[in-house]
């Protein structure tokens, strides 16, 4: 991690809560074993790759605001950034300070800290919200569900993940993970 440039303090705190978080452009085969697999990060770099593809699909060259709800680390902003050929107006809004203080010192966009279930923005704002592997960790969906819709623009795209039909061991994340998966959905739920 500190040979991808990370101080020892963010390569520290990387691997202490490498369970909850990750910075999928960070690392080397090296430490595959101790941070992430070379298989995790790359499906999480291809999420926004998509949806890097998506704005581009929908919106071309123009300026949009957007909002990832759930930024991490903030290296989405980075992968959007570099792939999407339209002009990306970024924001990300993330529960934890650790992981703000991170993105705002590698990945330079704006990051606000915020609960998913109580979105600190005015309503019909945002032209585009994308939200990867975060509804599964979210205590009340309806709610997260609602936020998203006050915050978006009668026009807006959503694009957003979440695992489909994995057997998640939620007992043991729970012991584990500050921010563990609460549900598992199959693929009519998420329909």
């Amino acid at each position: 991690l500190m040979l991808s440039g990370r101080s020892y303090h963010d390569a520290k705190w990387l691997l202490k809560n490498k369970s909850d978080r990750q910075d999928a452009l960070v690392s080397s085969a090296s430490t595959w074993d101790t941070y992430h697999g070379s298989i995790s990060r790359k499906s999480h770099q291809d999420r926004y790759k998509f949806a890097a593809e998506m704005l581009d699909d929908c919106f071309g060259s123009e300026q949009i605001d957007v909002l990832d709800v759930a930024s991490g680390t903030g290296y989405g902003s980075k992968i959007l950034e570099d792939e999407s050929d339209t002009s990306i107006n970024y924001h990300g809004c993330e529960i934890s300070s650790s992981a703000i203080r991170y993105s705002q010192k590698y990945y330079p966009s704006e990051y606000i800290q915020g609960n998913v279930e109580f979105l600190p923005f005015k309503n019909n704002t945002f032209e585009t919200i994308i939200s990867l592997e975060t509804m599964e960790h979210i205590p009340n969906i309806d709610k997260y569900f609602e936020e998203l819709r006050r915050v978006s623009t009668k026009q807006s795209k959503l694009i957003i993940s979440t695992p489909c039909d994995e057997n998640l061991d939620f007992e043991n994340e729970a012991a584990k993970k500050e921010y563990p998966h609460r549900h598992s959905f199959n693929f009519e739920e998420i329909k």
